[in-house]
Order: structure tokens, then C-alpha cells, then sequence
């Protein structure tokens, strides 16, 4: 599920713009943890 910011009401984006930057370092660190799933999966699939 995708929420575009536009659809966000404005006072509830304002808000939470306060801990914006501490979900988007959350998402940063999520995806690189990802990534690195993936690799290992990756590599135990070619073996």
C-alpha cells in the first residue's frame, strides 16, 4: 500500500515531518538490509 504525499492532509504531514528524517534513515537501513538478504539468498540459490 502506497500513500502519495499530496494525499496526505496537510496538518498531518506537518505533523510528522519531525520524524520524516528518522523513517526515511529506518527505510535506508531496511532496504541495505534487504539488499543484503537478497545477495546471500542469491548466492545459496547458485550453489
Amino acid at each position: 500500500m502506497k500513500i502519495r504525499i499530496d494525499e496526505v492532509p496537510k496538518e498531518k504531514k506537518e505533523k510528522h515531518s519531525l520524524s520524516d528524517n528518522k523513517i526515511i534513515k529506518d527505510l535506508e537501513e531496511l532496504k541495505s538490509l534487504i539488499n543484503k538478504i537478497n545477495f546471500i539468498a542469491n548466492k545459496s540459490v547458485k550453489k
